[in-house]
């Protein structure tokens, strides 16, 4: 496990911004009335308007393309509450608790913020994930012109104060990597790559608009946070009737079914070396693939090798607060081999008991051996 990682401020950061007079505090509610999808550029004046972008970003919309310009000085805690915030320490309590703008890898704000010389004071972070900061990742997107006076963040890895990571690095087994790339030409779609002993894999679900796919709830944001999930015929681009049929037959060593070129659906052994590499002499192989955060009822991971799993759920309902993902490997005319884990274990699962017909996520698996 990763030693924790401290960022207190000692003095007040101010970033071409200055102090004025003082604003009501945040009142802990997100508003998210001033968002409007079709519009490009967007003005926020208070503290609820910024939570809400914080729940938006947190949501699935990156605002990629878009521009948020600050209009007024905020207050997310009095600066002068529990003994002042110079004394604010992990062990504070009776603060108001700040979610980071895009806390996960893979909900980034890629998105333009403009701080207009504004000043954000009171933040107050006490948490034990990765990318803590008022900004939590920002990727291919910027924050300028902001000042922060009087926080405290707290946090894992990735730390910081107007930010936690830009979303170009994840830890792997305790060292610090650069993410890869994979960019699909079917779509244009981007997605973050680690490498995780001798295999290369996407750090996020599949998220192409296959014919029969669908959305998490049938809700549009969870395919942008989650993918897109499918039942086993469509994942390997074989015809419907695979569902209740043999069909080894059609199935390539290297199956590429719905992904990106040079990117195969791993088979049910590949997907035992990762969990055998992962996993080693311990029982925790799901909390070392799952995200830091994104998951409820405590149930967070490491995240040790940049896999971050979210719960992206299945077809049917009881899914909720679990990750499934296909393999390429048939069990038999009805059923085949997929790996879960969940919420409420620490465990990576593999299993079977579910028909083919059952929608579920796909992780690709690039062709050949990892070169780390």
């Amino acid at each position: 496990m990763k030693a924790f990682n401290w960022f207190k401020a000692c003095a007040i950061v101010l970033l071409f911004a200055a102090i004025t007079s003082a604003q009501t505090p945040w009142n802990i509610t997100a508003n998210t009335a001033w968002y409007n999808e079709s519009a490009s550029t967007y003005t926020i004046t208070t503290a609820e308007q910024l939570a809400g972008l914080a729940l938006l970003v947190n949501s699935g919309i990156t605002f990629e393309g878009k521009t948020i310009t600050l209009g007024a000085n905020i207050v997310l805690n009095d600066t002068s509450a529990q003994g002042g915030w110079r004394s604010w320490n992990g062990s504070t309590i009776g603060l108001r608790q700040w979610e980071p703008i895009g806390y996960v890898i893979t909900t980034p704000f890629k998105g333009i913020f403009n701080g207009n010389g504004k000043v954000v004071r009171g933040l107050f972070i006490n948490g034990f994930a990765d990318n803590q900061g008022l900004f939590g990742v920002v990727s291919e997107g910027s924050v300028s012109n902001l000042g922060l006076a009087g926080f405290y963040v707290g946090g894992r890895a990735n730390v910081g104060s107007i930010i936690g990571s830009a979303g170009t690095q994840y830890f792997s087994d305790g060292v610090m990597r650069d993410y890869g790339a994979l960019i699909d030409s079917r779509d244009g779609k981007k997605y973050r790559t680690v490498v995780i002993g001798n295999q290369t894999w996407m750090a996020e679900n599949l998220n192409y608009n296959a014919s029969g796919s669908v959305c998490y709830k049938n809700d549009p944001a969870n395919c942008a946070k989650y993918g897109r999930l499918y039942n086993w015929a469509t994942v390997m681009a074989l015809p419907s009737s695979c569902n209740n049929s043999v069909c080894a037959s059609q199935v390539q060593s290297k199956h590429c079914g719905i992904c990106p070129e040079g990117w195969h659906v791993p088979s049910d052994a590949e997907w035992t070396t990762l969990t055998d590499y992962v996993v080693g002499s311990s029982t925790v192989g799901g909390t070392k693939l799952k995200a830091t955060s994104g998951w409820n009822d405590n149930g967070n991971g490491t995240d040790n090798y940049g896999f971050s799993a979210l719960p992206g759920g299945s077809s049917d309902s009881s899914g909720d607060g679990f990750s499934f993902w296909w393999s390429s490997s048939e069990r038999d005319a009805n059923f085949a081999w997929y790996w879960l884990t969940s919420f409420s274990n620490s465990l990576v699962i593999r299993d079977r008991i579910n028909s083919k017909s059952y929608l579920y996520s796909a992780r690709c698996l690039k062709d050949g051996e990892a070169r780390p």
